[in-house]
């Protein structure tokens, strides 16, 4: 990150979100009068120079290449992360200007001064006469000078020099002091010309990342590595998703395709579609070629999350979620002369995670074929995956084939005898044992 001499820090926030992007500039709006944002995400920077009082531009920093852009830019960039580092600084205006020059142009000279006399440097600036900015950086901190017809109007260096009064002095004692121990490396830039972006404009009311890149979209995908979020990316048209940097989310793993996956919109539904990826797309530990995606769920490719938020269903909007299905067995038909109130023995059972309820015979079957008692569906599903057998007093479950393991309560298993409560696990299908019981 740029640290510009005589700059001073105003307030500094970690992992801030876009969405609150709107409310952190209004807080800003009339009290920084000249100043800077840097935001970053760890390897890249963004900054957003205020002036007066209003946006005046926007810079990047990404390695080695640094440039000059609309403020729109700014917000885009923090929008495609999601969450960002923000430091927000106090400046003069012209170490500001200063900034923007060396952010913009390539300098016409560079050295350090072990190399070359800074003194030779300055008294060839006064002899050609002509505007130039010099940028001096020490230990990760930037000053700069500037000079006016060839005389040296203004200098913001890293430390002041008691006694020193005109700009020219305060340059020339602050590299006699500094340049001793330590090269300094200076840059003169003759183009000096700053422009405010076109799009520079005073604080909206409606909020300043709303005005530049729209209000944040209400169906958008949130990309998780390592639970941290990364981005938010909106889902409009469509969110294209791979490895090549075309692609609106790219994941730069290897083991990820160069055009993976898309989600795209399709008569009101949401859709993800793997394109035919060499390492695949997953949803609860299942690959899939295409699914509707519903509110909060996650797509998993390689070592990324992808969560969706989308449109809630109306029944989700309207009433808050049922309870569980509580297992009540149903009563057999009465037998003549019984009262009605007599208990009623219910059989063991196994509850699927979507509510369904299958009574236990002798020997119960799961798996994909047709024939199967319990019919699951999945790639790594086999016809005749697991069996649930019943002996006298007990219910055991055993693995007969299939790439997922059988688990059981989390622990994979081969074969375990159930307990009431008991939770087995298959391709990503939850069953739930309940043991035999007595109901009124």
């Amino acid at each position: 990150m740029l640290k510009l001499a005589q700059a001073s820090l105003v307030t500094s926030q970690k992992d801030f979100p876009f969405s609150g992007l709107d409310e952190f500039f209004k807080n800003l709006d009339g009290k920084l009068k000249d100043g800077y944002v840097a935001a970053t995400d760890g390897k890249s920077f963004r900054y957003l120079s205020i002036i007066e009082g209003k946006p005046y531009s926007s810079a990047a920093i990404e390695g080695d290449r640094r440039w000059c852009a609309d403020i729109k830019d700014f917000f885009i960039w923090c929008r495609e992360r999601g969450q960002v580092d923000i430091d927000v600084f106090e400046a003069d205006k012209k170490l500001l200007l200063c900034m923007l020059v060396k952010m913009n142009y390539r300098p016409s000279q560079s050295f350090t001064t072990d190399v070359v006399n800074l003194e030779d440097v300055i008294k060839r600036i006064k002899k050609q006469g002509k505007d130039a900015v010099m940028a001096i950086g020490s230990d990760g901190e930037l000053g700069f000078a500037i000079f006016l017809k060839g005389d040296a109007a203004y200098a913001a260096l890293p430390q002041k020099e008691e006694g020193a009064e005109s700009p020219l002095d305060r340059l020339l004692l602050y590299t006699y002091s500094v340049s001793a121990d330590k090269p300094l490396s200076v840059e003169i830039y003759t183009e000096t010309k700053v422009s405010p972006a076109k799009d520079s404009a005073p604080f909206p009311a409606g909020g300043i990342a709303t005005h530049y890149v729209g209000a944040p979209s209400s169906i958008y995908v949130e990309l998780v590595e390592e639970g941290v979020v990364k981005g938010t990316y909106p889902v409009k048209e469509k969110l294209t998703i791979g490895r090549e940097k075309t692609n609106q989310m790219c994941l730069s793993d290897a083991g990820v395709s160069r055009e993976h996956a898309i989600i795209k919109p399709v008569k009101g539904r949401y859709i993800i579609e793997d394109i035919k990826s060499a390492n695949g797309t997953f949803f609860k530990g299942i690959r899939i070629t295409t699914k509707e995606l519903n509110d909060g769920d996650e797509i998993n490719i390689r070592k990324y999350t992808l969560r969706f938020h989308g449109p809630k269903k109306e029944a989700d909007i309207k009433r808050p979620p049922e309870p569980a299905p509580e297992l009540k067995p149903v009563r057999p038909p009465e037998a003549p002369g019984k009262t009605g109130k007599e208990p009623v023995t219910a059989g063991a059972t196994l509850t699927m995670e979507d509510g369904t309820v299958y009574p236990l015979a002798n020997i119960t079957t799961i798996g994909k074929d047709e024939d199967c008692d319990i019919n699951l569906s999945g790639m790594l599903v086999a016809k005749k995956h697991a069996t649930v057998i019943k002996g006298m007093d007990f219910h055991k479950v055993i693995r007969k084939s299939g790439l997922a393991p059988l688990r059981v309560n989390g622990e994979k298993v081969d074969e375990q005898t159930l307990k009431d409560g008991d939770v087995i696990e298959i391709g990503g299908h939850t069953l739930k044992f309940r043991a035999a019981g007595t109901f009124l």
